[in-house]
């Protein structure tokens, strides 16, 4: 067939042999003699048939059938959650969230509309990811043996019923199950009134076969005897206004009939005084201290971002500079810079957010604007960004308000960076995304 120059039939015969990677690099060499968009279609379903469905779901995009692809996503999440493989369904719905996000853009290159549309089914879908991503660690506390912390429990309980609140749970996921890990891992960190608040919930449920009755039933009892409060130092802070907030938003338990009166998708996971969304760390859903800000009308992604990388200016000491300098007298002058820089920074952050706690409410939460005198003092190292999820929306900002804590960012997804690092190391993959290693590029700040 190569001496014939029958180039057709020799891709057809390495079809037939099952030899894709030749067919398919012959149909690159030869874009004029052999369809490469139908190529992967046969290609697509041979991949899906081996279980290799991610190669497989590639395969259908580049064959120009998205919606091939889209339909193998939801029978393989409905898969996933039928099979318990809450991981696997997280994973796939954020797929799914992706993927109708892309199809959108590519409809909308001249007009919005098609993304418009698309964006209640994204914020659902990734609700969806998020929601079964952290009860995989619910499910895990029911196995013989977790190697899940309780802090970690207790947050991903926490999470899921603020995430949650009143709507009707996604298939697969038990509310009793993570009120039951609630209770059990608040009483074992001394979050008594909260761990009281689950188990009467409990009691009002119909609850799984796999749960222990009789163990159940001792803890309500033993419960009673505890003091009535929790432990302060369990208590989330909201890094914006400063606000000490309960375990759980009243909010969730209110009887309402949408997700949420926040802009994010996280539900009642917000501070219940100024209503900024909580941003957790996706390994063991800690709250990090992340305040999200945007830059004023005027100034673009790119450029917001050359000033922030600017180096910080020099200003005249301002009160908090001043009582900095004189507790730090006998550092070197290289040092007094850097944290009089630092105090500088958040001084003009600080009247940012001042500002807009004046217009703001616990029931509709508007990120921080900042000026272009701001976005010059800021530090690059306490700012991420997360990048536009469509060429047509704007990147995300994030001041990070303890620089010591060192995090990373994956797919807009935070994480301590440390726990990340190890995380990456140990499966060679984000732990949210399953993005290779090799690809994840710049997971640090600007």
């Amino acid at each position: 067939y190569r001496k014939l120059g029958d180039i057709k039939s020799l891709v057809a015969l390495h079809v037939r042999k099952e030899r894709w990677h030749e067919a398919i690099t012959l149909a690159e060499q030869n874009p004029g003699l052999v369809d490469l968009s139908g190529l992967y279609t046969p290609y697509a379903e041979w991949l899906a048939l081996a279980d290799r469905f991610d190669e497989a779901l590639d395969a259908y995009r580049k064959s120009g059938k998205p919606d091939q692809a889209q339909h193998m996503m939801q029978q393989l999440t409905l898969n996933a959650v039928v099979e318990s493989r809450f991981k696997d369904a997280g994973y796939y719905y954020w797929l799914l969230a992706t993927e109708c996000l892309k199809v959108a853009s590519l409809q909308s290159s001249n007009d919005d509309h098609a993304l418009r549309t698309a964006l209640p089914q994204y914020r659902d879908r990734l609700r969806n990811a998020d929601i079964y991503y952290a009860y995989n660690l619910i499910d895990s506390f029911f196995l013989p043996f977790t190697p899940t912390q309780p802090e970690a429990l207790f947050n991903a309980a926490r999470f899921l019923i603020n995430r949650l609140g009143n709507t009707d749970a996604p298939a697969g996921i038990s509310r009793a199950k993570i009120l039951y890990t609630l209770a059990t891992q608040a009483k074992h960190l001394g979050a008594f009134k909260l761990a009281r608040f689950a188990y009467d919930k409990l009691q009002h449920m119909k609850l799984p076969e796999d749960l222990d009755l009789d163990t159940l039933e001792l803890d309500i009892l033993a419960i009673r005897a505890k003091p009535l409060r929790d432990n302060p130092d369990l208590l989330p802070v909201c890094y914006r206004c400063g606000a000490s907030n309960p375990l759980l938003n009243p909010a969730a338990h209110r009887h309402s009939g949408t997700h949420g009166t926040s802009t994010y998708c996280g539900g009642h996971d917000i501070c219940t005084s100024c209503g900024h969304p909580f941003v957790r760390s996706f390994l063991d859903f800690d709250i990090l201290p992340l305040v999200e800000f945007v830059p004023e009308s005027g100034i673009d992604d790119n450029t917001a971002l050359d000033l922030i990388r600017e180096p910080p200016p020099r200003t005249t000491p301002t009160t908090a500079t001043a009582r900095l300098r004189s507790k730090i007298h006998d550092d070197d002058d290289d040092d007094v810079a850097s944290r009089e820089g630092l105090a500088s920074s958040d001084d003009l952050f600080n009247k940012c957010i001042q500002k807009n706690l004046a217009n703001s409410s616990s029931d509709s939460s508007i990120p921080v604007t900042v000026d272009t005198d701001t976005l010059r003092s800021l530090r690059r190292e306490q700012v991420y960004v997360c990048k536009p999820i469509a060429p047509q929306m704007r990147a995300t900002f994030y001041f990070n308000s303890l620089p010591d804590v060192h995090l990373a960012i994956s797919h807009h997804r935070f994480f301590h960076e440390e726990d990340f690092e190890f995380d990456v190391l140990r499966q060679g993959r984000c732990p949210f995304s399953r993005v290779k290693a090799q690809d994840l590029g710049d997971t640090g700040p600007c």
